[in-house]
């Protein structure tokens, strides 16, 4: 008979099984047949090497077989910054929730003729709601990150955007071409009243179904914004009512704008900064 925590079991030897304890006595100290760090695990022979009887017990042993302390600090990161993002989102505007639905039509067919890396531009101007709406609205249920990016005037409370650029990424992220890239920061400088809407959507993931979550930026999205928009040609753009870089994520359905960097990444710079004075 055999219990979890300690038992016998009668044991018949043979050559056979001579060869078997022979090979696994490689990994055992004078007592312990075998042992098995993960599950704890140990076979001891009490009476001597050819003797019958065996006792198995579950105990803990001193060196596991994986180190699994990688696999706490990437968890820890991830909910770190999953923490971090959904207090900075809990400041930034709420997801955007209405539009002129006759403009959604137009902007869904914009999309589709950017293919390939070409500008496709609109007859008549859109305004941001419907381009961000429609935008989400094809992302949606896709398996990888889709970059687009709107270029328009800023006009009041809202953008018109005249034209738009698709990029398509893989599962994980959605690179910026250097051709797009430079036809973006061309165009935010031809006039000061240009504006830039740069969208990218997440695809379905666990937190998702866990959650039912809002869109929650990655700090790499942030580690962007910061670069790209928090500088100050850019600031000097907002007080003055200008044309600006804004940001925006599609996730879970809903399409939101963030507007801060990341809090982790700023300290982490201070904090290494302290340490070379």
């Amino acid at each position: 008979m055999y219990s979890p925590v300690e038992g016998r079991f009668s044991f018949q030897y043979s050559e056979r099984s001579q060869i078997l304890w022979e090979n696994v006595r490689t990994y055992s100290t004078t007592r312990t047949i075998c042992s098995c760090g993960c599950l704890g695990l140990r076979i001891v022979n009490d009476k001597g090497r050819y003797h019958t009887y065996w006792r198995i017990t579950i105990a803990p042993t001193t060196a596991p077989f994986i180190d699994s302390q990688p696999l706490k600090e990437a968890i820890g990161h991830l909910a770190l910054e999953i923490a971090e993002s959904a207090f900075l989102s809990c400041l930034e505007p709420n997801p955007i929730s209405s539009c002129y639905k006759d403009e959604l039509g137009r902007v869904r067919k914009a999309i589709l003729r950017a293919r390939g890396g070409k500008l496709a531009r609109f007859r008549e101007e859109v305004n941001r709601n419907a381009f961000l709406l429609a935008c989400g609205e094809y992302t949606d249920g896709k398996a990888e990150e889709h970059l687009l990016i709107g270029y328009g005037l800023r006009h009041g409370s809202t953008t018109k955007v005249e034209s738009l650029h698709h990029a398509i990424g893989s599962a994980g992220s959605a690179h910026l071409p250097n051709a797009m890239a430079h036809a973006m920061w061309d165009y935010y400088g031809q006039h000061e009243d240009n504006e830039l809407l740069i969208f990218h959507n997440h695809p379905c993931n666990p937190l998702n179904f866990l959650l039912n979550n809002l869109p929650l930026t990655s700090r790499q999205d942030r580690l962007f914004l910061e670069v790209r928009a928090l500088h100050p040609q850019q600031l000097v753009r907002w007080l003055l009512g200008q044309g600006r870089i804004l940001f925006y994520l599609g996730e879970n359905r809903h399409v939101k704008e963030f507007r801060l960097p990341s809090i982790v990444a700023l300290f982490n710079r201070y904090a290494e900064a302290s340490c070379q004075l």
